[in-house]
């Protein structure tokens, strides 16, 4: 009797529950429609002749279209949309009242699939074989494309290895032959690594980047899957979230985008993105890339959902990863951290298309590494590493020409520059140019240092003098920092240093400038902070000016790029960036010396006595100041000139 009873209120929930299904089931609407000229294509003039010539163009293929079939017939009868709508309750239950993730709930109830690309799309931007051996895909999901991406690799499902943070999804990645460890591999030696729509969904996407190339083999093949503009979110299982979606915040660890983001075009959002990649991430250099939709198949309101998405192969290079740059600067020492110049605060509004999206598991970041200098590498660079500035100019070259460096001019060289060319790729000889004699940008150290490097030649000489270096041109030319210097050796100079700089440029051949921002265009006397960096730095020139010594006067960038726009027929600016410069106490320590020094050879005794007064008193507040000033820019310009 008991056990009848049971059944018949067993029956009248299940009655219950299909009747609310019912009520609740409305006709799913057809997904938008893809096109090769929406979905596939892009806008050339929106891209660098580099980015452009590396596009590989893509159309809607066969596998794809099956998937839009199975995607609309899943939901193309009532059953199919009551059973649609169980899911949907049951995900959204695990999720609130179980804690579940949005992988776990959707690799156990099986839910929507999401399509990249076909085995052939993958091909076409893959190179046709890669160092190392096997396959490791960060954030694999069911393994679809896993499977894919190994077929065009032609690596065995034995040779490739899945990393996934859901266990529901470890069991169907193991079921395809792939191997699942529960934690990243220690070291590897990979052909490829592939993260496909990972980064823009986990906490930590440089560290999963860091992951990818640590993982690979040099010169291997690092393919990444992104969608564009880039919008980051993680999604996490949280009890009692709310009903109405996925329990979603912002990553940890954000990915900022180096210009601009949010809804900017598809072709900015793809340089925005490759900009910040060059800053963080040199070693990695884009082969190919193409467009392509990302598509999800659907729930109970559309059969399918499709988002842009950029597909890129990198290899990975032999660069050498640095984050700071510090060096004298006359005695100044400044010490330069690269920021990203701007944040993206936009967020995708409601949901991921469909229910299943895939995310890679929250892991600390591995250590970032050094490669061993080649034996030929000076010892004065072994200790030396490339700042974002750097990064900036090189990435910004190479997206431009394409090409080698060829033969280039450091038109006032030091160690700094020196040490960065050395370590480019593609440079056949290097002419250091300098006014000095001694420090790390005299001819003396840098002759020694260079002593065996054949391919790089010292010249002594000052710019101002029309008899020196006459006529000869290089194919690159770099004027680091060199512009703020010109007032030592040239007083008032500058703008006909701007000329002689643009005189040494091939056709077709590059300028790449760095420069600091003058303080007073930047900070403010208004700001405790800024107004004692104002003070360090300009008690120091005006004992100079006093003391009739040569000091730095920074060029600002506007003015850089005027003198630039004198010739529009003749160069071009193809990119500038500012980035933020950190003044640290170290860095006013180093000024305050400066300002010490040069006050000491100041003739009258009363003007001497007042400035080493001052400097005292400013020396008391920069020791008692415990704070980093980032009000300060540097910047980067690169200039073509027009064949």
């Amino acid at each position: 009797m008991v056990m009848q009873q049971a059944v018949i209120i067993l029956v009248a929930l299940l009655a219950i529950l299909i009747a609310w299904l019912a009520s609740n089931a409305t006709e799913v609407k057809p997904g938008a429609a893809i096109t090769v000229r929406k979905h596939y294509s892009v806008n050339s003039t929106l891209l660098s002749p580099a980015l452009s010539s590396s596009f590989v163009k893509s159309a809607p293929d066969a596998g794809l279209l099956e998937f839009l079939e199975q995607s609309r017939a899943a939901t193309n009868s009532t059953p199919g949309v009551l059973l649609m709508l169980a899911k949907s309750t049951v995900f959204r239950s695990l999720q609130r009242y179980l804690g579940w993730t949005r992988p776990d709930a959707s690799g156990f109830l099986s839910m929507a699939s999401l399509y990249v690309g076909s085995e052939e799309q993958f091909r076409s931007i893959l190179p046709p074989s890669s160092p190392g051996g096997g396959l490791l895909d960060v954030g694999s999901g069911t393994g679809s494309e896993t499977a894919k991406i190994a077929s065009a690799l032609s690596v065995s499902p034995e040779d490739v290895t899945c990393l996934e943070s859901s266990v529901q999804l470890q069991r169907t990645l193991r079921s395809r032959g792939f191997r699942a460890p529960d934690a990243p591999p220690a070291g590897g030696s990979y052909s490829a690594v592939s993260l496909l729509n990972v980064l823009d969904r986990c906490d930590d996407p440089h560290g999963a980047l860091q992951l990818a190339i640590d993982s690979v083999a040099p010169g291997g093949t690092v393919l990444v899957a992104l969608v564009l503009p880039f919008s980051a979110l993680v999604h996490e299982g949280k009890f009692l979230s709310k009903w109405s979606k996925a329990n979603t915040r912002k990553p940890l660890k954000p990915f900022k985008l180096a210009r601009g983001g949010g809804n900017k075009p598809f072709e900015e959002g793809m340089a925005s993105f490759l900009a910040t990649l060059a800053a963080e991430h040199p070693r990695l250099e884009l082969e190919r890339w193409t467009r392509l939709p990302y598509v999800s198949s659907g729930d109970t309101k559309k059969s399918h959902y499709i988002m842009d998405m950029a597909l890129m192969a990198f290899k990975v290079g032999p660069g050498v990863i640095g984050e700071k740059w510090e060096g004298e600067r006359g005695g100044k020492e400044e010490e330069f951290v690269g920021e990203d110049a701007g944040e993206v605060a936009g967020e995708v509004a409601g949901e991921d298309a469909g229910e299943g999206a895939e995310e890679v598991a929250d892991k600390d970041a591995p250590q970032a590494f050094e490669e061993e200098e080649p034996p030929a590498m000076p010892e004065a660079c072994r200790n030396k590493k490339d700042d974002k500035l750097f990064s900036f100019l090189a990435t910004t070259l190479k997206r431009d020409a394409g090409a080698g460096w060829g033969d280039v001019l450091d038109a006032g060289g030091g160690f700094g520059s020196l040490c960065w060319l050395l370590r480019q790729s593609g440079v056949s000889t290097v002419t250091e140019v300098t006014a000095a004699t001694d420090g790390i940008y005299g001819s003396n150290d840098l002759t020694r240092a260079a002593a065996a490097l054949p391919h790089v030649s010292i010249e002594a000489g000052n710019w101002r003098d029309p008899a020196f270096l006459p006529g000869r041109t290089w194919d690159v030319v770099v004027a680091d920092y060199l512009l703020g210097a010109v007032e030592m050796h040239w007083p008032h100079g500058a703008d006909g240093m701007m000329d002689r700089l643009l005189a040494t440029v091939k056709p077709g051949g590059y300028l790449l400038i760095s420069g600091l921002e003058p303080y007073e265009f930047v900070l403010d006397m208004d700001k405790p902070a800024d107004r004692l960096v104002l003070d360090v730095e300009s008690i120091g020139e005006s004992a100079a000016f006093i003391a009739g010594e040569s000091t730095y006067r920074e060029i600002p960038m506007e003015w850089v790029v005027r003198q630039i726009e004198r010739f529009p027929e003749e160069f071009r600016v193809v990119g500038s960036e500012q980035f933020v410069m950190k003044l640290s106490p170290k860095s006013l320590t180093s000024q305050i010396k400066y300002a010490k020094s040069t006050a000491k050879k100041i003739r009258d005794p009363a003007f001497k006595r007042a400035f080493l007064e001052r400097v005292a008193v400013l020396e008391k507040e920069v020791n008692a100041w415990k704070g980093v000033n980032k009000n300060g820019r540097n910047y980067g310009i690169v200039v073509q000139r027009k064949i």
